[in-house]
């Protein structure tokens, strides 16, 4: 089964719901030779392709794999018959840092700021602490520092509320400070004390912008709202302009009413899973062929669930399905690599399945 050049596609399918998880080539017209990838156009001919160690899940998207140079591609270009990296495989799965999970700017006194760790263990908050700037500026002109010792568990919140916040949300707060005074206009910042640098912010520094902050596309939504955090945001982003965004759909936060903490001293985080996803590729001299997929999920996965399609020199369609034995799993971080069975003898033990 484990036969092809440069011009074939290869793809993952879930056999459960029938989705492609991942694919290497693309469905339609014949490409030639090669299809070009990282804008090397004989990338897939006569090399072994491996997925850059920041990739964790399968991209059923060719087009947004192949990037058009090597920084903006999923993949990294080795030379023919490279199999040095057989049977294993690196992947980084992105790191959760703390963030601003909820900001309440309600009416009087009704400010809190909470702070979230999505990381699973415990840090210690003595280690951060949390700027503020007030009517605009270009650097932090207050300073809140935690007493030592703090600690937010993994998946715990921290919520600092203004100290003569009403009485009716104390019990959600963890700690009452004066800190806690803003308008619409005011910026928080977590910072990380040993490397002095922004972990995440809410609100810009620079020039004042009057009444509020745009976010969502609500030029008015720091002001007289509560904001809190979208589950699918996993890390601080000290990238205003990236958070706040130009609608609903492509900002990082959730906007509601004057007063709402309903959400306040807890928060929902939804941590992306990685999938199964090809890792590694190989069109060598002769049979030297093989293709490896990779397990970057938590759990073991039993590969009976998914089957392996092919199409040749071009196609709308699946022209051939592979079927892995009722045995056949992957542990979490771990490969398993299927070869030509005329593959070069000293490429074999990287091999799981000879086919």
């Amino acid at each position: 089964f484990i036969s092809h050049n440069g011009d074939d596609t290869y793809m993952l399918i879930r056999n459960s719901d029938d989705m492609i998880v991942d694919t290497f080539g693309m469905l339609g017209a014949d490409p030639g030779r090669a299809f070009t990838v990282c804008g090397d156009t004989t990338a897939t001919q006569d090399h072994t392709l491996i997925r850059k160690s920041s990739i964790s899940t399968g991209n059923p998207n060719w087009a947004t794999q192949i990037g058009t140079d090597a920084a903006s591609c999923e993949w990294i270009i080795l030379p023919r018959n490279d199999f040095s990296n057989g049977a294993y495989h690196t992947c980084v799965l992105p790191q959760s840092t703390l963030f601003i999970s909820e900001v309440m700017e309600g009416s009087s006194n009704n400010k809190a700021v909470e702070i979230y760790n999505p990381m699973g263990s415990a840090v210690m908050l003595s280690g951060y602490m949390l700027g503020k700037t007030v009517n605009g500026g270009s650097m932090v002109e207050y300073n809140m520092t935690f007493a030592a010792g703090l600690m937010i568990a993994g998946g715990g919140t921290y919520t600092v509320c203004n100290s003569r916040i009403a009485t009716t949300y104390q019990p959600q707060c963890d700690i009452l400070s004066s800190f806690i005074s803003h308008n619409g206009d005011d910026v928080y910042m977590i910072i990380e004390i040993a490397s002095d640098s922004i972990l995440d912010t809410f609100g810009a520094l620079g020039p004042d912008v009057g009444s509020a902050f745009s976010v969502c596309g609500d030029a008015r939504a720091t002001q007289d709202n509560t904001l809190v955090r979208k589950p699918s945001v996993v890390r601080g982003n000290p990238d205003w302009s990236m958070q706040n965004g130009t609608n609903a759909s492509n900002c990082e936060w959730l906007i509601r009413p004057l007063n709402d903490f309903t959400n306040g001293g807890e928060h929902a985080c939804v941590r992306p899973t990685g999938t199964l996803f090809f890792s590694e590729m190989m069109e060598g001299s002769s049979y030297n062929k093989a293709i490896e997929i990779y397990n970057a999920m938590q759990v073991t996965v039993s590969l009976s669930g998914y089957t392996l399609g092919k199409t040749v020199n071009g196609g709308f369609t699946v022209e051939y399905n592979f079927s892995f034995l009722a045995n056949a799993t992957i542990s979490p971080g771990g490969t398993y690599t299927l070869c030509s069975n005329r593959i070069d003898m000293v490429n074999q033990a990287q091999c799981n399945n000879l086919t």
